[in-house]
Protein backbone atom coordinates (compact mmCIF):
# COMPACT_ATOMS: atom_id res chain seq x y z
CA UNK A 1 0.00 0.00 0.00
CA UNK A 2 1.05 3.29 -1.05
CA UNK A 3 1.96 6.41 1.66
CA UNK A 4 -1.31 8.13 0.54
CA UNK A 5 -3.45 5.36 0.94
CA UNK A 6 -1.83 4.25 4.37
CA UNK A 7 -2.64 7.62 5.36
CA UNK A 8 -5.98 7.27 4.32
CA UNK A 9 -6.72 4.36 5.92
CA UNK A 10 -5.17 5.63 9.09
CA UNK A 11 -7.20 8.80 9.25
CA UNK A 12 -10.42 6.36 8.10
CA UNK A 13 -9.27 4.54 11.09
CA UNK A 14 -9.28 7.15 13.49
CA UNK A 15 -12.68 7.88 12.78
CA UNK A 16 -14.02 4.08 13.61
CA UNK A 17 -12.28 4.79 17.10
CA UNK A 18 -14.41 7.84 17.34
CA UNK A 19 -11.72 10.27 16.69
CA UNK A 20 -12.68 13.63 15.24
CA UNK A 21 -9.77 14.16 13.00
CA UNK A 22 -8.98 17.87 12.13
CA UNK A 23 -6.92 18.34 9.16
CA UNK A 24 -5.28 21.58 9.83
CA UNK A 25 -2.26 23.67 8.57
CA UNK A 26 0.19 23.93 12.22
CA UNK A 27 3.54 25.48 10.36
CA UNK A 28 4.80 22.15 11.28
CA UNK A 29 4.38 22.07 14.53
CA UNK A 30 2.87 18.75 14.64
CA UNK A 31 -0.07 17.65 15.82
CA UNK A 32 -1.86 14.62 17.51
CA UNK A 33 -4.65 14.01 19.87
CA UNK A 34 -6.09 15.25 23.00
CA UNK A 35 -9.32 15.41 24.37
CA UNK A 36 -11.47 17.95 23.93
CA UNK A 37 -14.63 18.72 26.28
CA UNK A 38 -14.70 14.64 26.34
CA UNK A 39 -14.39 14.64 22.60
CA UNK A 40 -11.30 13.08 21.11
CA UNK A 41 -9.71 14.79 18.54
CA UNK A 42 -6.65 13.77 16.45
CA UNK A 43 -5.06 16.83 14.70
CA UNK A 44 -2.94 16.41 11.52
CA UNK A 45 -0.55 18.98 10.28
CA UNK A 46 -0.71 19.63 6.92
CA UNK A 47 2.41 20.97 6.25
CA UNK A 48 4.12 17.79 6.85
CA UNK A 49 4.53 15.77 3.85
CA UNK A 50 2.37 12.44 3.34
CA UNK A 51 5.02 10.15 4.71
CA UNK A 52 5.49 12.53 8.34
CA UNK A 53 1.68 12.58 8.63
CA UNK A 54 1.17 9.04 8.24
CA UNK A 55 3.90 8.46 11.16
CA UNK A 56 2.32 11.70 13.28
CA UNK A 57 -1.07 9.27 12.49
CA UNK A 58 0.20 5.77 13.18
CA UNK A 59 2.48 7.67 16.65
CA UNK A 60 -1.12 8.56 17.41
CA UNK A 61 -2.80 5.66 17.46
CA UNK A 62 -0.62 3.51 18.48
CA UNK A 63 -0.98 1.89 21.75
CA UNK A 64 -4.86 2.79 21.85
CA UNK A 65 -6.81 0.31 23.71
CA UNK A 66 -9.87 0.88 21.21
CA UNK A 67 -7.23 -0.79 18.90
CA UNK A 68 -7.78 -3.96 20.36
CA UNK A 69 -11.40 -3.86 19.32
CA UNK A 70 -10.97 -3.05 15.41
CA UNK A 71 -9.80 -4.91 12.25
CA UNK A 72 -6.76 -4.01 11.35
CA UNK A 73 -4.82 -4.74 7.84
CA UNK A 74 -1.24 -6.70 8.74
CA UNK A 75 0.31 -3.81 6.50
CA UNK A 76 -0.86 -1.08 8.86
CA UNK A 77 0.06 -3.34 11.88
CA UNK A 78 3.70 -3.17 10.98
CA UNK A 79 3.43 0.45 10.57
CA UNK A 80 2.05 0.89 13.84
CA UNK A 81 4.78 -1.91 15.35
CA UNK A 82 7.35 0.21 13.12
CA UNK A 83 6.30 3.35 14.95
CA UNK A 84 6.33 2.23 18.23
Amino acid sequence: MRTLEMLDYFIELAKRLEYEVREEWLDGIGGGWCRMKGKKVLFVDQSLTPPERLEQVARSLHGSEELAKVYILPEAREWLDRVA
